[in-house]
């Protein structure tokens, strides 16, 4: 049975070996180890596409911010390395850049887990070399967005390799029935859309309206506020499901916003909720913009801290904003090693590609170290870690702790060695690493 559904996703992923060079290059950044950790980070945006759809793709805008957190991983386990947590073993990693596109993510997730697949299958002759040197991927950290971790996960489990996602929050992600390989350093809407719903509850609004899109973490987020809404007798006066992918050159994407904005408007909703991914929400707010319509706005998780929002001109018009966020805390040394990366830019091949993919505007003067610079001129100087995300960064440590627990587990390490060899399946990794996720969050505490 799974050596069915494989060659079907071999033929399907076969059609994308053509892929042009993308607008930005991909980031693959290798390092080789004992036991391997695959990590998935939407470094640039949404690509486009162009007919036929699986062929023509292009990724544009970059996300210093996701490059930063991609940057965690890196730091985390060389972190684990230089303690020797793993006392005669050593991690390395295997990070990709999926452009937030589920085709790419689950070419780079079968790259990472192809050979870890039953022999029996008979699918790995003939096929091209993978880009990593014998790749031992044990667990993969990531994706972000839950559209795009469904879909690694249904690859990942082919080969039972754990896969800890950072920020992907979908219910649907919780069936472990379909994703029993599945887990996650970040609760799952259940909690975020119940949180929404007290806010409205204490601040005695009656009347809500809802934004949110086709994709898996808006379309789950909106269907759980309306029931939440229902069983509090909140009226919601309106629910509009957008696009996933919103593009302005399409005159039905300027109708859709237009209509929507009209919605809005007319509207007696106390509060708009948008439940979407940070693309869709600035092109919402900057038409809202330029419509001046005043409202209270609340954001989601995927929204609520984004710095992009933030700095869109205008913002502070068109009403108060409130917001559902993860749990926040400083990494201690990630900030140093963040500023020590632009402190040897000439050479340290990570920063040459940060300075490669997004190259400054305008250098900011030296002494002008405020931070009331924006993102783009901030990336010269010292201000750069200040957009790290605090919660992102966090979660991603968490994620790599867990895998490391797990491992010291399976392999019975004390502080001088570890007594089993490398030779486990991932399989036995995720076992394990499901225990350690829950005793990491929900810590047993005996009762006296």
């Amino acid at each position: 049975m799974w050596c069915f559904l494989l060659c079907c996703v071999l033929w399907f992923l076969g059609l994308l070996c053509t892929l042009p060079a993308a607008t930005h290059q991909p980031l693959h950044e290798y390092s080789d180890g004992d036991v391997i950790i695959g990590g998935l980070f939407p470094i640039h945006s949404q690509p486009n596409r162009t007919f036929p759809s699986s062929r023509h793709v292009s990724c544009n805008e970059y996300h210093f911010q996701v490059f930063l957190a991609a940057q965690m991983m890196i730091f985390a386990i060389k972190r684990v390395n230089q303690r020797r947590a793993l006392p005669n073993v050593t991690l390395g990693y295997d990070v990709y850049d999926t452009c937030g596109d589920v085709s790419l993510a689950m070419r780079m997730a079968l790259n990472m887990s192809i050979d870890q697949l039953d022999p029996e299958c008979g699918l790995l002759l003939g096929r091209k070399p993978s880009s990593a040197p014998n790749p031992r991927v044990k667990a993969v950290i990531g994706e972000a967005f839950s559209e795009v971790s469904i879909a690694v996960a249904r690859i990942l489990t082919l080969s039972s390799i754990a896969q800890i996602s950072y920020a992907s929050t979908s219910e649907l992600l919780s069936k472990k029935a379909k994703f029993p390989t599945f887990l996650r350093t970040v609760n799952s809407d259940v909690l975020q859309t119940k949180a929404m719903a007290e806010l409205v509850k204490t601040l005695n609004w009656e009347t809500v309206g809802i934004v949110g899109s086709d994709d898996e973490y808006g379309k789950y987020g909106s269907d759980g506020l309306v029931d939440q809404f229902n069983v509090m007798d909140v009226c919601v006066d309106f629910k509009v499901i957008l696009p996933a992918h919103l593009d302005l050159s399409d005159s039905s994407v300027q109708k859709q916003l237009t209509e929507l904005m009209d919605t809005i408007g007319n509207s007696t909703a106390e509060a708009i909720i948008l439940f979407t991914q940070v693309s869709i929400v600035k092109l919402v707010l900057e038409a809202a913009i330029q419509m001046n319509l005043n409202r209270t706005w609340i954001a989601s998780d995927a929204w609520s801290n984004s710095s992009d929002i933030k700095e869109l001109p205008g913002i502070e018009a068109i009403g108060p904003f409130f917001g559902i966020a993860f749990k926040r805390h400083i990494v201690e040394g990630f900030a140093d090693y963040v500023s020590s990366m632009v402190e040897e830019k000439s050479s340290n091949p990570l920063w040459e590609y940060h300075k490669l993919n997004h190259p400054p505007c305008q250098s900011a003067p030296q002494e002008k170290l405020n931070c009331s610079l924006t993102a783009s001129q901030c990336m010269e100087t010292r201000c750069l870690v200040h957009y790290i995300f605090s919660d992102l960064s966090l979660n991603i440590y968490l994620a790599v702790e867990v895998i490391v627990n797990a491992l010291s587990s399976l392999m019975k390490c004390d502080r001088e060695k570890c007594q089993r060899n490398t030779s486990f399946t991932a399989y036995e990794v995720g076992y394990i690493e499901g225990l350690s996720i829950i005793k990491l969050i929900y810590p047993v505490k005996r009762v006296v």
